[in-house]
């Protein structure tokens, strides 16, 4: 589907009128975003006739044939019918939000003073604190904030992946915003000045918009639920912010100069360099995760490994193991229908878990050694386990096929190393 951004401040300026004073968060940027399409959610609109009440006909969108017939001639919704599936997604959000008592979640509370002009919270702080609709303006405003930056369809795929209930999303979400300070790079994307290329600052939105999902999700299937929000963020924010750090200095080669390639050609267009770097870097952020959960795991066991060394270990593993070719391949998979959707998210889920795991295993091998010492002593320990996993891994490389099949057997693989004694 093509991608479209409504930007309402696109005007040039005629004699006598002043074009329209752009909104900081590029206000349209969700009805774009969703018209780019995610492949696999064809049965969304079925979701909202079951969950939402929604009546294709007397909202005049389309029927089940007329979208098989555009996705075949690989043409969206029109930008009206998006905007019913904006409203209606939200109204279904908000409505099973408040049903699931989410809305008295204290992490949401901030949205309920935001909601009022500056003015009147100072003023009337309490009385805010006491407003009858205080649940529904709580719930409104945190379901905007989820649906605007990350789509349509995001609660739904999440649900689809996790099973999770709405509030639980909708908590993970803003975790996972707060601990990637997104919040504050969104604003800073959407705060370029307008001559700046707009094909540029949407490639940037949704490059910080994958991010927030990614984390989104793993929250979903690594912290107990329901999700304390300031706990996720007080546990891993810290240790984010070192990996993005020195994040450059430890990527393997190949993966190194594609994010810099990536932030070069932000820059040329104009954008900030420090933001340019910032955005390039996300691709391989979520990775942060896992390195600060070993740290933690590590310290509970009595270990004293820093954030330093697992993110060295866990990207020299990376690096030797050939791990970003196979990431590729996976995230090459074809996204054509929901099951398609959930074997490629299964597979990229399990090729990170099996990375931590490996990872885990490596610092725990040779304590004579230093850390990032470790992984050169694990590997002579067990040359034959390394060399099938480089050579299974090679032939996939050299292979013109990748599918579900193949990608499974290079995990198993990896899960072999992970369990060689």
């Amino acid at each position: 589907m093509t991608l479209q951004v409504l930007d309402p401040t696109n005007e040039t300026k005629a004699a006598g009128v002043e074009p329209a004073v752009r909104p900081p968060s590029l206000q349209g940027k969700t009805v774009g975003f969703i018209s780019n399409g995610k492949e696999g959610t064809k049965g969304y609109f079925a979701h909202l006739e079951l969950t939402a009440r929604l009546d294709r006909a007397l909202e005049s969108l389309p029927d089940a044939e007329t979208v098989a017939e555009r996705r075949a001639a690989k043409a969206g919704l029109t930008v009206p019918e998006l905007a019913v599936l904006l409203a209606y997604t939200k109204l279904s959000c908000t409505e099973r939000l408040l049903a699931e008592d989410g809305a008295d979640d204290p992490a949401f509370h901030f949205s309920l003073l935001g909601y009022f002009p500056p003015p009147v919270r100072q003023r009337f702080e309490e009385r805010i604190q006491q407003h009858p609709l205080r649940r529904e303006i709580v719930a409104t405003a945190v379901v905007n904030a989820m649906v605007n930056h990350n789509g349509i369809t995001f609660a739904f795929r999440m649900f689809e992946e996790t099973q999770s209930k709405t509030a639980d999303i909708v908590r993970a979400h803003m975790a996972a915003t707060r601990m990637f300070d997104a919040d504050e790079t969104w604003t800073a994307i959407g705060s370029l000045p307008l001559a700046t290329a707009e094909a540029a600052q949407v490639s940037m939105f949704l490059e910080v918009d994958r991010l927030v999902e990614r984390a989104s999700r793993w929250v979903l299937r690594n912290r107990r639920l329901p999700v304390d929000v300031a706990d996720a963020v007080d546990a891993f924010h810290d240790g984010i912010a070192r990996v993005d750090e020195i994040l450059l200095d430890l990527l393997p080669g190949p993966e190194r100069a594609a994010v810099e390639r990536h932030a070069k050609k932000w820059e040329d267009t104009g954008i900030p360099v420090l933001l340019a770097g910032r955005v390039a870097r996300m691709e391989h952020l979520p990775a942060a995760l896992d390195i600060v959960r070993l740290v933690q795991q590590g310290s509970a066991s009595g270990e004293h490994w820093s954030v330093d060394d697992v993110a060295a270990v866990y990207f020299a593993i990376d690096d030797r193991l050939g791990l970003g070719s196979i990431r590729a391949r996976i995230l090459a998979l074809p996204r054509d229908d929901r099951w398609d959707a959930l074997a490629r998210a299964a597979l990229r889920d399990d090729l990170a878990t099996e990375h931590a795991a490996l990872t885990a295993v490596v610092l725990g091998a040779d304590a004579s050694v230093a850390p990032r010492e470790r992984l050169e002593s694990w590997a002579a320990q067990h040359p034959s386990t390394v060399e099938r996993h480089l050579a299974v891994t090679q032939e996939i490389q050299e292979s013109a096929v990748s599918n579900v099949a193949t990608m499974s057997v290079v995990l198993r693989e990896l899960r072999t190393l992970a369990v060689a004694r």
